[in-house]
């Protein structure tokens, strides 16, 4: 799953995972990303920390309070200025890898491939 408020990041991120093979869900703040991962937990959250509604970090508070998606592999997507607090914020949640913008769609799904294979999930 791929969560973000602005669709130029969101869509490049989807084409790249669905050429390589993956089921893609997308969500555009954490209240979507939220109702989703309730009916159909997905295998990997890609996640803004910014957000409107729901930030990132409410996200993954409650994806960890949740559990059926409790050891959920997250990686976030953070702009510079936040980068230090996610970071940190980040190693206490237990979330797996933090990407500063601007990163490569390339990088983000060679990251995710790492984490799914840590998981034993593959592209369908």
């Amino acid at each position: 799953m791929i969560v973000d408020d602005e669709l130029h990041v969101v869509v490049p991120l989807q084409l790249k995972f669905s050429k390589a093979g993956y089921d893609v869900t997308t969500a555009l703040d954490g209240d979507e990303a939220w109702e989703e991962i309730q009916k159909q937990p997905p295998d990997l959250l890609i996640s803004d920390v910014l957000m409107p509604n729901m930030d990132g970090y409410e996200l993954v508070e409650r994806i960890r309070n949740y559990p059926p998606t409790s050891e959920l592999p997250v990686v976030f997507l953070t702009a510079t200025a936040v980068e230090q607090k996610t970071r940190e914020w980040a190693a206490e949640k237990n979330v797996a890898e933090v990407i500063s913008k601007p990163y490569s769609v390339k990088n983000v799904l060679r990251t995710a491939q790492r984490l799914l294979e840590r998981a034993d999930v593959s592209a369908e």
